[in-house]
């Protein structure tokens, strides 16, 4: 009985410190940046920096992976939208490298090459996109019916490479 007692006087004092204990939020002062240099630090902005999986607005080389496969290297342009959120915009020529059927899908077929698709799953079906900032790598995932019907292993002819000459046989 005893040793209940104990236990249950154990699990009340933990409990009762557990809410005591939270992470603090990181808090960044903007004053430290260029100090002297004149600039005025009230007009920076970095509420981007505040969140963990975010980066700036621009282009960047980022590994893509489509349905779980690796495509590459790929340099793509990251957008910020009007709710804040900063996301990889995909042109429809980048997609068809990818491998998405462009041609046959009636809301990208009539569209230029340089087009920038923001919203994926506007123009396809059921198709995501997400980004991890920590390994800089965007996923992609498309339905098979939108894809380019490829058997697995297949390297594009732009892709290849004709090598380098490792032997010559001359009759000298």
């Amino acid at each position: 009985m005893k040793l209940n007692i104990i236990a249950l006087e154990v699990f009340l004092c933990c409990y009762a410190m557990a809410p005591s204990f939270s992470p603090a939020e990181s808090y960044f002062d903007p004053g430290l940046l260029m100090h002297g240099s004149g600039i005025d630090v009230s007009q920076l902005d970095l509420n981007d920096f505040a969140n963990s999986n975010t980066l700036t607005p621009g282009k960047y080389d980022v590994m893509v992976n489509v349905n779980l496969i690796p495509s590459g290297e790929f340099n793509i342009a990251f957008d910020k939208q009007p709710d804040g959120q900063i996301i990889p915009v995909f042109t429809v020529g980048e997609l068809k490298k990818l491998g998405v059927n462009t041609s046959a899908l009636p809301k990208l077929r009539d569209l230029g090459e340089e087009v920038k698709i923001a919203k994926l799953s506007d123009y396809i079906a059921d198709a995501t996109i997400t980004f991890d900032a920590q390994t800089l790598t965007v996923n992609l995932s498309v339905p098979q019916i939108a894809m380019v019907p490829n058997f697995a292993g297949y390297i594009p002819p732009e892709l290849r490479d004709d090598g380098v000459t490792a032997l010559v046989m001359d009759y000298v």
